[in-house]
């Protein structure tokens, strides 16, 4: 029957490098992602619409943070992006929600970000 372990000192050592190999290739593919850069500002000249009323779903577990529906402008015209959750970086953290804001003639998107 032949050794499941391997005996000698080099053998070990090849043993070794082979599972440090396998768990690098592993893990190379959990990456952390990266803050995105800020978007282009959006400034848009008629009024975005009053929000939707939308019912928000239970969390799916104590990390989620509800994230509104909102007007999205897509250079012609507003339109509806649905509410959704997204994942704390901590759960001490808050979210707050992106929104428009009104500046002189024109309304500017200010996004969302973590407190």
């Amino acid at each position: 029957m032949a050794k499941l372990f391997a005996t000698s000192p080099m053998r070990r050592h090849l043993a070794f490098v082979g599972a440090a190999l396998i768990a690098t290739s592993v893990l190379a593919g959990c990456v952390v992602e990266q803050p995105q850069p800020p978007a282009e500002r959006v400034v848009v000249r008629p009024a975005p619409p009053p929000p939707r009323a939308e019912l928000q779903p239970p969390p799916p577990n104590a990390r989620a943070a509800w994230d509104p529906g909102r007007w999205s402008w897509n250079g012609r015209e507003y339109v509806w992006v649905s509410g959704h959750y997204i994942e704390r970086p901590s759960v001490a953290m808050r979210w707050e929600p992106g929104h428009w804001v009104q500046q002189g003639g024109a309304w500017v998107w200010v996004e969302g970000s973590w407190h």
